[in-house]
């Protein structure tokens, strides 16, 4: 993925562009364009339908993007730089800091952390990331440097060599009145205006991969494409593992091939690779099937994934806005977390100001997107198209994690006997199955050392080990990017498994 960095000169008021692709320029506006956009019609939006929406929406712009990516417009006409994201905040992070003689904006957060003179890591953003696996806000794990938050925008004043980090306004109205073939109807077209025949699937035993599955058995069947999908799913040696109804659901439609893995304690090995591709900004137990996965797609040749991704976080009320009985359920979460907290006892799910959702899609999507990213694999996200956004939210239940009418709907459209096999066992194993209790036992040891840790008790043995790991995480980034340890080759240093062995003995 192409890196796209802007530096604004604060004494002579001056911009300096330093990514290898050159923007589009359009009588004084420049755009960078990275990432999947669409227009109303439904065609791949390009640069010039970015500035379409600049002209007539200004600022607001944000609300004209369908998909996902991330949008840079330099206006030299009125001396602005704008930098949008879509909904989810993108799989393709922000990152920016203010020096003496600079601002820096940047989509890659090492390149940024070079750029600056000083890194210090944040102690208080390394306890929130072990609390939330990631950080609210604009905060990083560096001190120095913020990134794009959640349904934000940059706005950058030139003239004034001044950064704002606005609030994104978004408009995505409730429908009135639809029914399941409008339904499906809508999600076929996301799905269609996204097609590419070598495009792969990410495939569960879930609802969310197999409404997508059977679009594109649709669209195939008509376009008369007798080459099979290649759809792959993972699962652990021990624990979680879908790929036997995986292969059931294959075997069904007869024309996929299907690739199936597993992963155990060696996947620790590349956790300092993986640690330099979330760049600090999220964690979440999943990032070890995203980078296995991430390998063999590489390994095969593929390109472009079609994913379930967010599905969860489009038919939650909280995604849209938070309504008083959502308020409600979140005070009383964040009450009974402080009640867990004064007894020394950490609930993963009620800590203060945690809400299931609010974070999860940024957790999720960054997770796969990033990774995949890094490996030259394109992401497809069919659950984030607007259109379908709208019958999510009018679906969406407040307070409740469930979405039955999505549940019914697929049901209802796909063949009665593929429909009872679905059921979502989960691919992500647990944590305690993932790694043995030597390992465990080393990892502990280690974090025992680092300056911002502190015991913490979970009810939950898998929440207790992913605490451990994202106190490793917290000090590989330390490493990687504060102290730029490996700057020779980062990329090489990173990927080179006795980084691990140096902190827990593999």
């Amino acid at each position: 993925m192409e890196r796209l960095c802007i530096s604004i000169n604060k004494k002579k008021k001056s911009v300096t562009y330093q990514s290898k692709v050159a923007p589009s320029s359009f009588g004084g506006i420049d755009i960078y364009l990275s990432g999947d956009f669409y227009t109303k019609e439904g065609l791949p939006a390009k640069e010039k339908d970015i500035l379409a929406n600049y002209i007539k929406l200004g600022s607001k712009t944000y609300d004209s993007l369908d998909g996902t990516g991330t949008v840079f417009i330099h206006d030299r006409n009125k001396e602005k730089i704008f930098v949008f994201t879509d909904f989810f905040n993108s799989t393709i992070p922000v990152f920016y800091s203010i020096d003496a003689e600079n601002i820096w904006i940047n989509t890659d957060l090492y390149g940024l952390s070079k750029c600056i003179k000083k890194c210090t890591l944040s102690h208080l953003s390394a306890i929130e990331f072990m609390f939330y696996a990631y950080m609210k806000n604009n905060r990083t794990l560096i001190k120095e440097i913020k990134k794009l938050g959640n349904k934000h925008y940059l706005e950058v004043d030139v003239k004034r060599a001044k950064i704002y980090h606005h609030k994104c306004r978004y408009h995505i109205p409730k429908l009135k009145d639809f029914d399941y073939e409008t339904y499906y109807k809508t999600f076929h077209d996301c799905v269609l205006q996204s097609y590419t025949p070598d495009a792969a699937i990410t495939l569960s035993g879930g609802f969310d991969t197999n409404f997508i599955l059977h679009c594109l058995q649709d669209i195939r069947k008509t376009k008369n494409i007798q080459t099979p999908i290649q759809a792959y799913c993972g699962g652990g040696e021990q624990g979680k593992d879908e790929t036997g109804l995986a292969k059931q659901i294959a075997e069904f439609y007869g024309n996929i091939d299907m690739h199936t893995f597993t992963i155990g304690k060696d996947v620790l090995q590349h956790l300092p690779h993986i640690v330099y591709m979330l760049q600090g900004l999220s964690y979440e137990r999943g990032c070890f099937m995203h980078y296995r996965l991430s390998q063999l797609f590489q390994e095969q040749g593929i390109k472009q994934v079609y994913t379930g991704d967010l599905a969860d976080q489009v038919f939650c009320a909280e995604t849209y806005a938070y309504s008083l009985n959502t308020l409600k359920r979140i005070i009383k979460m964040d009450l009974r977390g402080i009640k867990y907290a004064i007894k020394n006892t950490f609930d993963y799910y009620s800590f203060p100001f945690r809400s299931k959702y609010d974070i999860a899609s940024l957790i999720l999507l960054k997770k796969s997107g990033q990774i995949w990213n890094h490996f030259g694999v394109k992401g497809i996200y069919p659950y984030t198209r607007k259109a379908f956004l709208q019958m999510a939210r009018t679906t969406a239940i407040d307070g409740a994690y469930n979405k039955p009418y999505h549940r019914k709907a697929v049901k209802h459209i796909l063949p009665a006997e593929l429909a009872e096999m679905l059921k979502r066992n989960g691919g992500n194993t647990e944590t305690r199955f993932l790694f043995d209790e030597q390992t465990r036992g080393a990892i502990l040891k280690e974090v025992k050392k680092m300056s911002w840790y502190f015991n913490l008790h979970f009810p939950d043995a898998d929440h207790q080990y992913d605490y451990y790991i994202k106190a490793l995480i917290v000090d590989i980034f330390r490493r990687i990017y504060v102290d730029h340890e490996f700057d020779e080759d980062i990329e090489k240093s990173c990927s080179v498994p006795e980084l691990s062995k140096m902190y827990v003995g593999m």
